[in-house]
């Protein structure tokens, strides 16, 4: 037979629908003629129709008319029952239940569904369980589109920026010192660097060092976000969705003018150029300022003069300051005196090495001498000359003062 609520097949000796729940039959056959069955069987007595018992079938008559048979018919249905032997209607027990079921158990799967409902929609709002395809995408895109929201309330900017920061991985990678140049001044070994321009607004930059340079050497360029104490750019990447491709670049220090540092830089060939013409301008003023007539009463001669060395001096602070002093051995003698020596000197200064290795001498032609206040008494009538009685006097008197400023170098045992 079929379940009249839900029209699934189930026993045909059934009170209740195994599936539904949903009661069949009012009340259980009785052993007997399946004819005779009243209630809600195949057929029953009703009032009001011609005669007591007059048997009412539910669907069509199916009796046998030609044999004097009738076959029992479901009260709801068209299809008979299945019955016994002994004309009952099959069931499952001698408790009169229906086979295939129990009445509690619709009532008992509709409450394990409900549970079960309840279990898998909370694991899903909890975020412990991802569900494939489109509804994980969606779930992931709500998270992302309520983190980026939040990121952009708290720091003012666009939509689209605070959402390629929400994600560290998606932020664009960009040159922090494209634009940015250093440039080299000065003098080899006393040269500056300076920074100039800025990839990205905000950023700063430091070198490691900016003094004292020499042509070689290698400085280093870090760049810093304001918005980082730490060095690391995490807030600058959440903040605009960007982040350096490298956070230092190394530049190697070119271009500074060669300074003269130590007296092996100066070409001997060069040293003697300055020697002849030394002792040139020595010779002409010798001439022009001493009794060199022999008629007069006191005639002084300038026997020799010899270069006994250099001393250089470097200033350890400021670009070319340096001097350069070529010392002489003079021999004087004169009508009152014998040949005796004494100690003169040239100053030349601020020389540089040219890129080719030429030496650059901006008073080569009219170097410093010492002045009157260094004299050198001659005779016993007052004739003297200018210059330092001993090589060490001069030392004392010139190039110990200036230590202190200057890095002294010298070839003068």
């Amino acid at each position: 037979m079929y379940c009249p609520n839900c029209g699934k097949k189930i026993e045909d000796d059934s009170i209740f629908c195994e599936y539904c729940g949903a009661k069949v039959a009012d009340t259980e056959d009785t052993p007997g003629d399946s004819q005779s069955a009243q209630g809600s069987g195949a057929y029953g007595s009703q009032p009001g129709n011609d005669g007591e018992g007059t048997q009412i079938y539910r669907g069509k008559d199916n009796r046998n008319t030609d044999k004097g048979e009738s076959y029992p018919f479901d009260v709801y249905s068209d299809f008979p029952h299945e019955e016994t032997d002994s004309g009952q209607s099959r069931r499952n027990d001698d408790t009169g239940r229906p086979s295939g079921g129990h009445p509690l158990l619709p009532v008992i799967i509709s409450l394990a569904v409900g549970i079960c409902a309840a279990i898998v929609l909370f694991l899903i709002f909890s975020g412990d369980l991802h569900l494939p395809g489109k509804g994980s995408e969606s779930s992931s895109a709500v998270s992302s589109e309520t983190a980026t929201s939040v990121s952009a309330a708290s720091t003012g900017d666009s939509a689209s920026e605070s959402s390629a920061a929400a994600d560290s991985s998606k932020s664009k990678s960009f040159d922090a010192f494209d634009g940015v140049t250093v440039s080299f001044s000065g003098y080899d070994g006393l040269g500056t660097a300076t920074v100039s321009g800025q990839a990205a607004d905000g950023l700063t930059y430091t070198l490691s060092t900016a003094q004292a340079l020499s042509n070689g050497d290698t400085v280093t360029l870090t760049v810093k976000s304001p918005d980082d104490s730490d060095g690391t750019f995490t807030a600058y990447t959440k903040k605009t969705g960007k982040k350096p491709e490298a956070l230092t670049k190394d530049f190697t220090v070119s271009g500074l003018t060669p300074n003269l540092t130590k007296l092996s830089q100066i070409p001997q060939d060069e040293i003697s150029n300055l020697d002849s013409h030394c002792q040139s301008l020595r010779k002409a003023e010798v001439a022009n300022t001493w009794n060199t007539n022999p008629s007069s009463n006191v005639h002084e001669t300038m026997n020799s003069m010899t270069l006994l060395g250099e001393y250089l001096l470097t200033s350890k602070t400021a670009g070319n300051d340096n001097h350069l002093y070529l010392v002489y051995k003079i021999n004087y003698s004169s009508d009152l005196r014998s040949a005796t020596d004494y100690y003169y000197t040239f100053r030349f200064d601020n020389i540089t090495i040219g890129s080719d290795g030429s030496v650059n001498i901006p008073n080569a032609a009219n170097p410093v001498t010492p002045d009157d206040s260094q004299q050198v008494t001659m005779d016993s009538v007052g004739h003297y000359v200018t210059g330092y009685s001993t090589e060490d006097a001069f030392y004392n008197s010139v190039i110990s003062p200036q230590s202190s400023a200057y890095t002294v170098t010298g070839n003068i045992s």
